[in-house]
């Protein structure tokens, strides 16, 4: 690290150009830090920069098998990007757990940020970028799992065996259900955002409909199970949920973070939701079972558009969810 230091006060104030002195390899302690690029200019894309530690900074139980490791991943993510600011940034996690591209965990856990390096119009500020980087690796030191607060802890546990009893869960849906909605979940969103929709009315199964699942970690969980092989039909007014019931399938095959609300909404991979989508392009799908003719005379079991309509485009999306033996189709 410290010849990336002399470097940035070798290049302050000078133009931007001279950032491409940076590039390489520094290491500090178990730590090491390799610019891969650097912007052209303040205002040209960001530079990349991946910093990597070792795995044994955690136990082992959260990097020993592809759940655990996307579970780890999305927390360390989360943690590093408290660091975003104008001149360094790491994409933050959703309310969902997938394998990210930021944090890859493999032989040594490794985070990816892009960067600028700070300027005053178009010369270098090496003063503040020492300062930048010094930050970033004191943030990444500050990752080890015996660093970390006690509720830091606490959480990435929890997010752990929140994951876990998901898949669990999903894997009894088994050829019986398509999808499960956990009673007591919270289904609406608030806003245009992701998040739980505050003070909303919990999720509660009918009673004939009602099925139960063993988890690893949180006992018995009950709630509506919708079978496969059968037409389940929602019904209701307007604003009365429908719409947000389906919603939340449409999202039951990702594994959600605890509190989201939607933790065990869980479905099948299986399920595809379609919808009508006006003016996209359709190419040789049959919807002769929907649609038996339209103006030009095309043949409705070749049927080809550059500018579907509303209906036509349904008919293709569930047309097409057929031909790829879809275990259910989700429609609005």
């Amino acid at each position: 690290m410290q010849k990336l230091l002399r470097t940035l006060g070798r290049i302050d104030g000078k133009y931007y150009k001279a950032c491409e002195d940076l590039v390489g390899i520094y290491k500090q302690n178990e730590i090491e830090m390799e610019i891969l690029s650097y912007p052209k200019d303040p205002f040209a894309p960001a530079g990349r920069i991946t910093v990597s530690f070792p795995k044994k900074w955690y136990p082992l139980n959260f990097h020993k098998d592809k759940i655990s490791r996307n579970v780890l991943a999305h927390f360390i993510s989360m943690k590093a990007s408290n660091i975003n600011s104008r001149w360094i940034k790491i994409y933050p996690p959703t309310n969902v757990v997938l394998e990210r591209t930021n944090c890859v965990i493999s032989k040594r856990i490794e985070l990816r940020f892009d960067y600028h390096v700070p300027s005053k119009g178009r010369k270098i500020l090496g003063r503040q970028a020492k300062d930048m980087f010094i930050h970033l690796i004191e943030m990444v030191e500050n990752l080890k799992y015996d660093r970390l607060n006690e509720d830091d802890k606490k959480y990435l546990l929890k997010l752990l065996y929140t994951v876990e009893d998901e898949e669990y869960v999903r894997k009894q849906l088994g050829k019986e259900y398509i999808a499960f909605i956990a009673n007591n979940s919270i289904l609406p969103r608030e806003g245009n955002s992701r998040k739980p929709m505050v003070n909303a009315k919990p999720f509660i199964s009918p009673k004939d409909l009602e099925v139960e699942f063993e988890t690893k970690h949180s006992g018995t969980i009950k709630g509506l199970g919708i079978e496969k092989n059968k037409f389940t039909v929602i019904t209701g007014a307007n604003y009365h949920g429908k719409s947000t019931v389906l919603d939340a399938i449409a999202y039951g095959h990702y594994n959600h973070v605890p509190g989201d609300g939607r933790e065990f909404v869980l479905t099948s991979e299986e399920l595809v939701f379609t919808n009508k989508e006006n003016r996209r392009i359709i190419n040789n799908v049959d919807i002769s079972q929907f649609v038996s003719s339209v103006p030009g005379g095309t043949d409705m079991k070749k049927f080809y558009t550059l500018s579907a309509s509303g209906s036509t485009s349904q008919a293709a999306a569930i047309s097409e969810a057929l031909e790829n033996r879809a275990g259910g189709i989700l429609i609005d």
